[in-house]
């Protein structure tokens, strides 16, 4: 309600005429000049809702968020007028509960207000421009209290109406004027007031009227009242407006305003021949002939291609076998002889005997050791050779299709002179009008790339009637190709043969067995170190995807043996027939995993421990069961994944390594580049078959076929779409869809259903948004291309139409647009702007008889003229340059400027290149 409130919103100095009373002061003080005797102020203005506003603003950091609720308190008191009240007329009697509960008193300035009421009423009968006699005599039938004694003598002879004298005017409408000054700004601050505010407008400027006529002290002229009803803003003081206003939910370029607007009117006049656009000479018995052929080719490759590949395995085990063996034998000989002497000294080996008494006894000791030491190692490798085998099978099919379009353009000069022909281009030449619309609430906006969207229709080609059809336009899904929208864009585009898309993940697996070779014991022997079995594999990793998690699963059977184990209870080994502790490692890419089983009692002795020195690991209890979780690789491997196993202290083992392999971007990219090939394939070629069938039905250029009146339709629609979108504030804007798109159409069934419940919650905002604003008079003017986006200026700056209004259109980066509200719609156009609601908050849109109701013929009327009002003024012609060519018949000479304006005498130039005869 920016006209209303805004103090400072004066009208436009652009005025042709501007009003003495533009504006109406709804708060002022002055001396009564009827009264000698002693001084008398008149006060006019609010003294309830005002001066509490004024404490609102003056005491809180947040007036605007506290002002609704303090209004909305205002309006249920018995002074606040309201829209009940003004129904069916207002009751000069009326009255309201007294103080404590008392007698009910007078509501203060009703009488006053009834008056405005009723004159107000006759001013609608009068269309707001009575006879001035007319009108003095409706204000002193209207008026309820009148001199005793006759008219009053204001003391210097001259007799006058009541209502002349301001003292009796304060007395019949001071309280009146208050209540609608307080009850109009309560209902500016709610959004559902909105048809209050206007009603109170009203009156308000139907109570300036009779100050007016009362403050001249002479009748008013018809041409005066007519002005001091339509040309007057009421404003309220500040403080408190506008600081305890909200904001308006509509941001224009610039702030709404009422004052006279001016629109250019045009109409073309004719075509002249301009400049030279081309010359064509043709010799003396030369016959030219050109012919434009056209080619079209299409190609279509089909690729059949298979291929068979065999991964080399390679596998190796190796076993390492003791063997040790000992036997030792001691002998001990004696030998006891007689002789005849008596002493007897002797030496055997090493052992020195005397014998004495003539006997002799022989001792002899023996020594035996045998050691047999045998250490074993059995290396058993195999490797399969890799067999690659690739087949590809070609066919290419190609298919060409050549259309011929023949222009025949012929030039024949049998005879013996030279033949030129000259060719001009046409201007059109337009009339310009200045017509000036007085009093118009104007809405300013400025609109980049207006005609982004209508290019974008015009240039793609109508579809012509034959068997193939107009492709779509070729657009990506937003989130790229997809094995999720990847048939659907083939079946968009017609595509076929389209590649199946990778999965993301795939796995493979390794299993490898172990087993001891020798798994006896030694003869009559222990062993001291238990057997190794190992072996290494390379695993091919499917093509397209790298290894990035294995899990792996052991399985794995001890060995049963007597063992030279370690002791703890002294540094030595002791010999035991026991399970030999396992230990598995599992090394895969960058990845070691290792495992243990010592036994249920644990420990790190090579032998297993039960836990119990009277009892021994059971065979089932000593398997060593690994069941791993998975294991991220560091670094993906692709091509093939390196796998080594080596179990420790077991008989046999079964090693199983689960891969994990993901899909490469590399691969990715190269399906979707395979999809996009397919798809743009089959619409290039789509595109081509349906372009060489428009050219053979001869379509024409889009942008040059349509006339210049649908052109200048076209774009005010876009404008106004433009506008629309912004008044709604909906980006992007997609309309109202009251028709929901059938999901399986029948058979010859065109007929929309209408979704009922939509189209009533659309109708109101459509109703009001198309009737309250004056789209006859939507003004615009285009700025150049480079107020576009920078990647916009090459499709702009050179687009050529044979319509120079639609060109300078479609070129422009932006255009500033004005477009006028409806006269009697200037309050429900800025309650929109302020809470973007609809026919001032009502509850639904006007009906016959009620002053913003628009009929069905006066909305047709309006589509089609412009409003009735409008004043002309000046005028003038230009001419506008077009892409026509116009063939001179005049070939003697070249031709010159016929609509030349410069240099006229005296501004002639000094040495001009073509004489006054030639121009």
């Amino acid at each position: 309600m920016t006209d209303i409130y805004a103090l400072r919103a004066v009208r436009a100095p652009r005025r042709t005429v501007v009003a003495g009373d533009s504006t109406l002061v709804t708060e002022w003080s002055e001396v009564d000049p009827d009264v000698h005797t002693h001084v008398q102020h008149l006060r006019w203005g609010g003294t309830e809702f005002v001066p509490e506003l004024r404490d609102l603003v003056a005491n809180t950091e947040n007036p605007a968020g506290q002002a609704p609720a303090l209004a909305e308190s205002f309006l249920l008191r018995p002074t606040a007028v309201t829209v009940l009240a003004l129904r069916g007329g207002i009751d000069p009697a009326a009255t309201m509960p007294g103080e404590d509960g008392g007698e009910p008193v007078p509501i203060p300035g009703q009488p006053g207000l009834a008056m405005i009421d009723r004159i107000d009423r006759w001013l609608v009968t009068q269309d707001n421009e009575p006879e001035p006699a007319e009108l003095d005599q409706r204000l002193r039938g209207a008026a309820p209290q009148q001199a005793a004694d006759g008219p009053l003598d204001g003391g210097d002879g001259e007799q006058r109406d009541d209502l002349e004298s301001r003292g009796r005017l304060h007395g019949l409408l001071g309280a009146s004027w208050s209540r609608l000054v307080d009850s109009l700004a309560a209902a500016l601050l709610l959004p559902r007031q909105g048809e209050l505010a206007q009603r109170l407008n009203r009156l308000l400027l139907v109570a300036g009227l009779v100050e007016r006529r009362s403050s001249y002290r002479r009748p008013l002229t018809t041409r005066e009242i007519s002005e001091l009803l339509a040309c007057r803003t009421p404003v309220l003081p500040d403080p408190p407006f506008p600081e305890v206003l909200p904001a308006d939910q509509v941001k224009l370029v610039r702030r709404a305003t009422t004052s006279d607007l001016f629109v250019v009117r045009k109409e073309w006049r004719g075509y002249v021949a301009d400049e030279i656009a081309d010359i064509r000479n043709v010799l003396a018995g030369e016959h030219h002939d050109m012919r434009f052929t056209r080619i079209d080719e299409a190609e279509v490759v089909e690729t059949t291609s298979s291929s068979t590949d065999s991964s080399s395995e390679t596998s190796s085990e190796t076993s390492d076998e003791s063997t040790f063996t000992e036997q030792s034998k001691r002998e001990l000989d004696l030998a006891i002889n007689a002789k005849g002497q008596v002493d007897v000294s002797a030496q055997y080996s090493s052992v020195k005997l005397d014998v004495s008494a003539g006997f002799s006894a022989d001792f002899s000791l023996k020594d035996s050791t045998d050691r047999t030491t045998e250490i074993a190692k059995k290396a058993v490798a195999r490797a399969a050779s890799k067999i690659e085998t690739q087949t590809r099978q070609e066919r290419t099919r190609r298919t060409l299709t050549r259309t011929e379009l023949r222009e025949q353009h012929k030039l024949d000069n049998p005879s013996s002179d030279h033949v030129r022909g000259v060719y001009r281009w046409v201007a059109r030449v337009d009339r310009f009008q200045v017509w000036r619309y007085p009093d118009r609430l104007q809405l300013e906006f400025e609109i980049p790339e207006p005609g982004r969207y209508l290019l974008e229709q015009l240039g793609a080609p109508p579809a012509r009637s034959g068997s193939v059809g107009r492709p779509p336009d070729f657009v990506l899904p937003d989130g790229g190709i997809t094995p999720e929208n990847y048939l659907g864009l083939a079946a968009t585009y017609g595509a076929t043969g389209m590649p199946e898309p990778p999965q993301p993940t795939v796995g493979t697996s390794a299993a490898l067995a172990l087993m001891a070779k020798d798994a006896g014991l030694a003869p009559n022997g222990d062993l001291w170190n238990a057997p190794v079995l190992a072996q290494a594999v390379e695993v091919a990793v499917p093509p397209g995807y790298a290894v990035t998690a294995i899990t792996a699963n052991v399985e794995v059977t001890p060995f049963h043996a007597i063992w030279e184990r370690e002791t703890s209870a002294h540094g030595g080994y002791d010999r035991q027939e026991a399970l030999h502790t396992i230990t598995a490692t599992v090394a895969a890419g960058d990845q070691m995993i290792f495992d243990s089983q010592a036994g249920p009692g644990g420990g790190t002795n090579s032998i297993m421990s039960s836990g119990a020195q009277d009892h021994l690991v059971q065979f089932l209890d000593g398997h060593l069961h690994h069941a791993g979780a998975e294991q991220a690789l560091a670094h993906p491997v692709v091509v093939k994944l390196p796998i080594s196993v080596c179990l420790v202290g077991a008989w046999a083992g079964n090693v199983g390594v689960d891969l994990k392999c993901e899909l490469t971007q590399q691969a990715k990219d190269a399906w979707v580049q395979g999809v996009y090939d397919v798809v743009r394939a089959a619409y290039d070629t789509w595109l081509r078959e349906w372009r060489a069938e428009q050219a053979l039905a001869g379509s024409p250029a889009t942008l040059d076929e349509r006339s210049p009146s649908r052109n200048a339709e076209m774009m005010q629609h876009e404008v106004r779409r433009h506008v629309v979108t912004w008044l709604l504030g909906e980006s992007p804007f997609d309309g109202r869809n009251a028709v929901p798109a059938k999901a399986v159409p029948p058979a010859r069934d065109n007929t929309p259903d209408v979704n009922i419940p939509a189209a009533l919650g659309s109708a109101d905002t459509i109703q009001f948004l198309e009737q309250a604003l004056e789209w006859a008079n939507l003004a615009w003017v285009a700025y150049p291309y480079y107020w576009a986006g920078r990647d916009r200026w090459p499709d702009l700056m050179d687009l050529e139409t044979v319509d120079p209004d639609l060109g300078t259109f479609l070129r422009a980066g932006s255009i500033r647009v004005v477009v006028p509200a409806r006269i009697g719609f200037g309050a429900a156009v800025l309650h929109w702007l302020t809470f973007r609601q609809p026919w001032l908050g009502g509850a639904c849109a006007p009906v016959p008889g009620e002053p913003m109701y628009l009929s069905v013929a006066r909305e047709i009327r309006d589509q089609m003229m412009p409003p009735p009002d409008g004043e002309p003024g000046d005028s003038w012609e230009v001419a506008l340059p077009t892409t026509l060519q116009w063939l001179d018949d005049k070939a003697t000479g070249l031709p010159l400027n016929p609509m030349a304006r410069l240099g006229k005498p005296p501004h002639e130039p000094p040495d001009p290149l073509l004489g006054d005869d030639e121009a």
